[in-house]
């Protein structure tokens, strides 16, 4: 997780780090990278968190466009042994969860 990270939000530090990984040049580099990325996860975690309820909540009330709306165009899902891709495939999948039967919540 911290290397997917570091390559997109701190990608000069990343190249540093990896460039002199096990020196004593490199350990401060993974240190800041590592609290950065520590900082970065505490903060992130509403934001998901309110993302998957609104997503939940689209699917339960019937809004199937509410649901895409908050996905990117190539999101693909995966229910049970069903798997989409892409949009147009996703509304066939959130069109039958939304009018078969709801989402649990599982806490969210």
């Amino acid at each position: 997780m911290v290397g997917s990270w570091e390559g997109v939000f701190r990608p000069e530090e990343s190249a540093k780090a990896r460039a002199t990984e096990f020196t004593l040049e490199g350990a401060p580099v993974r240190t800041r990278i590592c609290r950065d990325y520590a900082a970065a996860v505490k903060i992130q975690a509403p934001i998901r968190e309110a993302a998957a309820q609104a997503w939940v909540a689209a699917i339960n009330s019937g809004d199937v466009g509410g649901a895409l709306a908050r996905l990117t165009d190539d999101a693909s899902f995966v229910f049970w042994n069903d798997r989409a891709t892409g949009k147009e495939q996703l509304s066939a999948i959130f069109a039958w969860l939304a009018g078969r039967e709801t989402v649990p919540d599982h806490g969210l």
